[in-house]
């Protein structure tokens, strides 16, 4: 009896690492640089931008480019450009990399003043020459936004640009956040002091 145990158990353990889903590469942080997607909304392009404009670091890799007439641009969904120049970190020799994903999503609030953003979304490039994937992972990020806007003739106010600026720095919680976690904190010092 003992022995059959032991095989069951040891047949579900091998059956468990067979089929365990791989761990995906760890996400890669934007530390510093700048953003930028602009371009006047009019009724032409139906709420969508044009221009973007980057200059991204992280630990193991920069990134920049512009596109100043490409894909649709969009605040809190921007793309970068299809082209781009990438160098590694530590080196002195950029490349030239084709962009084939690079879709991000951005969590911010649109205001008139700057105000702190997150952003995260999966990259892919590849070698524009040797076609060989240079990174593939996904990257994230967080900082400070600031929108400007512009007033169509029909007097509506509309976002005409973004600018988002890259820090490593922990980001600095909203109000809402704040006034949540106080009120947690507060809930939780009430219920212990009703038990004593």
């Amino acid at each position: 009896m003992f022995r059959f145990q032991t095989s069951v158990t040891a047949f579900t353990l091998v059956a468990t690492l067979a089929v365990a889903p791989r761990a995906a590469a760890d996400p890669i942080q934007i530390t510093s640089g700048t953003l930028i997607v602009s371009g006047a909304q009019d009724i032409g392009s139906r709420g969508f931008l044009r221009s973007v404009r980057f200059d991204l670091s992280t630990d193991a890799f920069s990134l920049r480019g512009m596109d100043s007439d490409g894909l649709r641009q969009q605040v809190l969904a921007p793309h970068l450009s299809r082209v781009a120049e990438w160098m590694r970190a530590g080196s002195s020799m950029p490349s030239v990399v084709l962009l084939d994903h690079n879709l991000f999503t951005v969590t911010a609030t649109r205001s008139h003043t700057p105000t702190p953003f997150s952003l995260s979304g999966r990259l892919h490039f590849i070698d524009a020459e040797t076609r060989e994937t240079l990174f593939d992972g996904t990257l994230f990020g967080h900082g400070t936004v600031t929108f400007t806007f512009v007033t169509d003739e029909f007097g509506a106010e509309l976002v005409s640009g973004a600018r988002y600026d890259f820090s490593d720095a922990a980001p600095t919680p909203e109000p809402a956040t704040l006034l949540l976690l106080g009120g947690g904190l507060a809930g939780l010092a009430l219920r212990r002091r009703q038990r004593r």
